[in-house]
This record gives C-alpha cells, structure tokens and sequence, in this order.
C-alpha cells in the first residue's frame, strides 16, 4: 500500500512476498522496514533466499539505538546503518553489533508516489543504495555465491570510524564504495 497514515507506512506480507521474490529469479532483495521482535518464520524465509543463491540487505533502523532491528539483524542478511555526506553517522541511525555496512541516508533525494520527488531520512533510503552496490556486484561477478557477493562487498568499504570514534564496532566494516566493490583486486 502506498498510502500512508499518521506519518507511518504499513507493510504486510512480508515473508511472502520475499519467497516470491526469491522464487522467480530475483538475485537481491531490499527490506527497508523491520521491527524489534524477531520471527523463527522470517530467518527461514530468509535463509531460504539464500541457499537459492540471493542477497538480502536491509536497514538497521532509526531510533539511533544501540539495538538489533529485524530482518536487518537475521544471519544471510546485509545489515545497513546510515551516513551523513561528511561519513558521520546519521543522528538517527540504529547501530549495533550486528550491522554490516553503512550507507548514504542522510538527504537523500528520491521519488514519491504519483510522480514526485523529495528528500528523506533514514536507513531506509540506505538499504536500497546498499542493494544497488550489491546489485553491480553480481553484474560484474554473475557466478558468485552469496557468501562471495557479501565479502566483496565488505572489502570495497571505506573506513569511516576515524571520524565516528564512539561507535568502533557498531557500524560494521565501513561505508559501502560502489567502485571499490567491483574493480579487480589487487595482491
């Protein structure tokens, strides 16, 4: 639904529409919505995605909270905190242990319902622009496992806890670089 009541948007169906998505041929999956309460159910959907060979990314959560947000927090997912243009991060990004990656999320331009345009906040705008370096990754290296995409992509990040000292640790590997991400390596 892409109505929105009270500021909220509502999300059903979730786990079905992700085994939808995983059974018809999608290769990366981007959740950005999530809650407090994990689900047995939704860890099996999840890890069913990713023996069928799909990434799924998505965001850690906006209460700038030391706490674990689901589905970002579940094993074979890509947890993505959120960042400011200066590599801060966002005021309202959750962080945890179980983070991965940050990514953009900060006044980011993006489209609205109905042909428009605006500027958001949140994790939820950092999630996709993760699942679009992961997306550029399996372009590159369409052979990949799962496993191989994620490492990949966690060694193309940028380090950005010199200017976040409070949160070593909590933000994952680093800010996502979509460049590093899929050029050669080096030895």
């Amino acid at each position: 639904n892409d109505n929105t009541g009270g500021g909220y948007s509502y999300v059903y169906n979730t786990n079905a529409g992700l085994t939808y998505c995983y059974q018809n041929g999608a290769k990366v999956m981007n959740c950005s919505f999530g809650g407090t309460s994990p689900s047995a159910y939704t860890q099996l959907v999840i890890n069913n995605a990713w023996a069928a060979g799909v990434v799924t990314v998505a965001s850690a959560g906006n209460e700038g909270s030391n706490v674990p947000r689901y589905p970002a927090s579940y094993q074979n997912v890509v947890s993505v905190a959120s960042t400011t243009s200066s590599d801060t991060k966002s005021w309202f990004s959750n962080f945890h242990s179980t983070v991965d990656v940050c990514a953009p999320g900060s006044s980011i331009y993006s489209t609205l319902y109905n042909n428009g345009y605006s500027v958001f906040d949140g994790t939820s705008m950092s999630a996709p622009i993760c699942a679009g370096t992961v997306a550029l990754i399996i372009s590159k290296y369409p052979s990949y496992t799962p496993t191989q995409v994620v490492n990949r992509l966690l060694l193309g990040v940028d380090s950005i806890y010199n200017i976040n000292p409070s949160y070593v640790g909590l933000l994952g590997a680093g800010r996502i670089n979509a460049y590093k991400s899929v050029v050669p390596l080096t030895s």
